[in-house]
């Protein structure tokens, strides 16, 4: 009857439009979790059947996403092995790319989960000549309650060489701090401040879950690996995240780091914001930023600490 088409994520989802009262059999596929080598021998998950409304039509309004970044919930020196054809040397913790790209020598690995807190996705639109890979331009696509839409200017797309598709450039940044032992920020400028990085914007966690206002998975992981369709010679594609979804980038994946190589050991504030250029049309541009407090330690060594403390104080 129905059935869940993404690849990646932590959560899955379907809608059934006017379902019918009864009884329904949910089958839950293997997978391999990163590092393993065989399929888990067991899965567990938990369920959810819910009745969602389409949002009032009056007053007529734009359904607007809302970002926030949510706190890092791993900060790490630990090497991230190989994935998509990127390796980390043993003993390193940064990727062959990032340390020719970049410069990096020292990493500090963490996660990025970005949420979608609106009524309304973030969807974007762009197109290329077939069989051309360059930065192309983005449109935000913004729906309105009574079904009606608009696409306006959103940035650009870069073709990730590493990941082998899309992403929408500059979504996210981080800058490293120095803080007293309490997490209170020192100074008036970032100890570290690492690449803009770019994401595949898709539904990978369902912040929402048990929640009203949540939407079914619409935009599979990755949503953006293939054109969505062909015509005239260009081929067109699309990206996004659903309200109540996240979307979850590991401190395993090339570029989720932030060099810290020259830093002296000691408690820093970690602070990462989604959208950093305000480029997406949004409802709240006030929650874009979240914070956690680390501890580094052994920085002049070949084996670095890092040690989360918990949630961090306000984005300056």
């Amino acid at each position: 009857m129905a059935k869940s088409t993404a690849g990646v994520g932590t959560a899955q989802s379907v809608i059934i439009p006017s379902a019918r009262n009864g009884s329904y059999d949910v089958y839950v596929s293997y997978g391999v979790t990163f590092g393993a080598v065989d399929p888990d021998p067991v899965i567990a998950y938990q369920g959810l059947a819910e009745v969602e409304y389409k949002p009032a039509v009056q007053p007529v309004r734009d359904l607007l996403p809302d970002l926030k970044s949510l706190p890092q919930e791993n900060v790490t020196y630990d090497n991230p092995g190989t994935i998509f054809g990127d390796t980390a040397e043993p003993g390193q913790s940064c990727f062959d790319s990032e340390r020719s790209e970049q410069g990096a020598r020292q990493c500090l690995r963490f996660d990025q989960v970005l949420q979608n807190a609106g009524t309304g996705p973030v969807e974007l639109h762009y197109s290329r000549e077939s069989g051309v890979f360059q930065d192309e331009d983005v449109w935000q696509r913004i729906y309105r309650s009574d079904s009606t839409w608009q696409d306006v200017s959103a940035g650009q797309v870069e073709f990730h060489p590493i990941h082998g598709h899309y992403h929408f450039k500059g979504f996210a940044q981080s800058e490293l701090w120095l803080a007293d032992t309490t997490g209170k920020v020192v100074g008036s400028a970032p100890a570290a401040v690492a690449d803009k990085v770019s994401f595949c914007i898709a539904d990978t966690d369902l912040i929402g879950w048990g929640t009203k206002g949540d939407a079914a998975l619409s935009y599979p992981a990755p949503a953006c690996l293939d054109p969505k369709s062909t015509s005239g010679g260009r081929d067109y594609f699309d990206m996004g995240m659903s309200p109540g979804w996240a979307d979850r980038y590991n401190w395993y994946l090339p570029d989720q780091m932030i060099d810290t190589y020259g830093l002296a050991d000691g408690t820093y504030v970690l602070f990462t914001t989604v959208d950093p250029d305000g480029k997406l049309s949004e409802s709240d541009e006030g929650n874009n930023c979240s914070s956690v407090i680390v501890e580094l330690a052994g920085l002049a060594t070949s084996q670095p600490q890092a040690q989360l403390r918990g949630v961090g104080p306000a984005c300056p």
